[in-house]
């Protein structure tokens, strides 16, 4: 049983280390990609992390190193990519981006809208997308349109500060504040506790 429960703790270790390698080491070589992005007209996906079906006939593609999330339909089609930045020409900020107006690799940040190296994504029934945004520390939510709806996080409202927020376009939005995440997420000593309790059933 102990040895059991000692593979299954490496196993974790192993899984955690990897996915702090990929948060860490992928955007500090963002540029590696700029060549292969740089070429896309709209629908080349360049690091696709998540992917979701909406039940309507859409496909959304969170592309991690172009900084969008781009739509598709179940046959292939691309519709639209949505992000900061990604028509081609003078920025804009929030926008979406057809085969008709071309497309570019989005940039990264903070705002409203905005997307910070995308990672998982899902959609409900109701026709908005989630994004999670692992730079920003928040999750984003969109219509199947593309249109920019909220995002909530700690801290995420520009002048907040208290706790667990939801910012729109109206209130702006910001970089959550990952220590208050942590703390809340795992309370001092809860951890700890589990842990013994896990230890002491093993033995």
């Amino acid at each position: 049983m102990k040895e059991g429960h000692g593979r299954l703790r490496g196993g974790s270790r192993a899984s955690t280390v990897a996915a702090v390698l990929v948060t860490l080491l992928l955007p500090a070589s963002a540029t590696a990609f700029e060549p292969l992005a740089a070429m896309d007209g709209g629908g080349g996906l360049v690091l696709p992390l998540g992917v979701a079906i909406d039940g309507a006939g859409g496909v959304y593609a969170s592309e991690h190193m172009s900084q969008r999330v781009s739509r598709f339909t179940t046959a292939g089609v691309f519709a639209w990519a949505l992000g900061f930045d990604v028509r081609p020409g003078r920025r804009r900020g929030f926008e979406v981006c057809t085969p008709a107006t071309g497309c570019k690799p989005g940039s990264p940040g903070g705002r409203a809208g905005q997307l910070g190296f995308p990672g998982g994504i899902a959609a409900d029934r109701g026709g908005d997308v989630y994004v999670s945004d692992p730079a920003n520390d928040r999750i984003s939510r969109f219509t199947t349109s593309g249109a920019f709806v909220s995002a909530f996080g700690f801290d995420v409202v520009p002048g907040g500060g208290k706790g667990l927020e939801v910012c729109s376009h109206v209130t702006g939005c910001k970089t959550g504040d990952r220590r208050r995440s942590r703390r809340a997420a795992q309370p001092p000593g809860l951890y700890r506790q589990r842990w013994r309790g896990q230890h002491l059933r093993d033995r």
